[in-house]
């Protein structure tokens, strides 16, 4: 099942591995009574999450 949900705020955790990042999303989705935090990891030398700091939709399969 697919939900549509809302990024609300992206976090940067420090991280052990100097040549890792961490795009933490705190997304909210309709009648959730919490947010979901999504943490994508990505290596410095392609920091494609790097550039999704815009609040944006994120879509989420659920188990």
């Amino acid at each position: 099942m697919l939900r549509k949900g809302k990024i609300v705020e992206y976090q940067w955790p420090d991280l052990v591995d100097p040549n890792m990042i961490i795009c933490r999303r705190v997304v909210e989705f309709p009648g959730a009574k919490h947010p979901i935090v999504v943490d994508e990891s990505c290596s410095l030398e392609v920091p494609k999450c790097a550039k999704k700091k815009v609040v944006g939709e994120i879509t989420w399969k659920s188990q």
